[in-house]
């Protein structure tokens, strides 16, 4: 069986509570946008719900991966640490250094990731269930695709302080295939917000909505 969802799942830990919120953002942002779909209101519901439900199920994988990691050794962190978060700040508690042969580096990885998956299994986080309840996060999915497509070593080449800073590079062919820094999916998902407010305050708002100061029922 397969770890690469795994992988994904600990590449990503880092940015996951960014992701959370930059799903109900656009949770948001497509309720204020749902008077304007050109699709029935029934259609407009279900896309705000799976927003919803994907960053409610985003904060619990979150809380799965750090009750985890309140399990592991200092040696098991620090291995996790310098291959797959990559947070500077935490990284030079340990020393920033690798106390073992390379040999044996690749072997303890080897072993933590299966010890790690075993522990997600427990918690009915397997590959079926991943791929099924997150196939809707952009981020996970592509990380995902690229451990599975054997871009992994691009993932480790190209990251930086967060590990999602990936752009089209001479690793990637200058295929935008992994997600930009999640600083810039928030500060997206920030500016459409501002974008709509502007289209709604612009127009009649629907019914349904509170009045906003200053905008007149009446329409254009």
């Amino acid at each position: 069986m397969s770890n690469d969802y795994v992988k994904a799942i600990l590449y990503v830990y880092p940015a996951m509570g960014a992701l959370a919120e930059a799903a109900r953002g656009a949770a948001e942002n497509k309720a204020l946008l749902s008077y304007r779909s050109r699709f029935n209101a029934m259609h407009d519901l279900e896309e705000v719900a799976e927003e919803i439900f994907l960053a409610e199920r985003l904060d619990s994988l979150k809380i799965t991966t750090e009750n985890l990691l309140a399990d592991l050794n200092s040696e098991e962190l620090f291995l996790l640490e310098y291959r797959y978060f990559r947070r500077k700040k935490f990284l030079a508690k340990f020393g920033g250094s690798v106390l073992c042969s390379e040999r044996s580096y690749f072997r303890k990885q080897e072993k933590l990731l299966r010890k790690i998956a075993a522990q997600f299994s427990l918690n009915g986080i397997k590959e079926e269930y991943f791929l099924k309840a997150y196939k809707n996060s952009v981020c996970l999915m592509r990380v995902y695709r690229a451990i599975v497509n054997g871009g992994e070593q691009r993932i480790c080449a190209r990251r930086e302080k967060r590990t999602l800073r990936f752009q089209g590079s001479k690793f990637s062919g200058g295929a935008d295939f992994l997600p930009c820094a999640t600083n810039t999916a928030t500060t997206r998902t920030a500016t459409a917000a501002s974008v709509i407010k502007t289209i709604w305050t612009a127009e009649s708002p629907p019914v349904f909505f509170e009045p906003v100061a200053g905008v007149s029922g009446s329409g254009r």
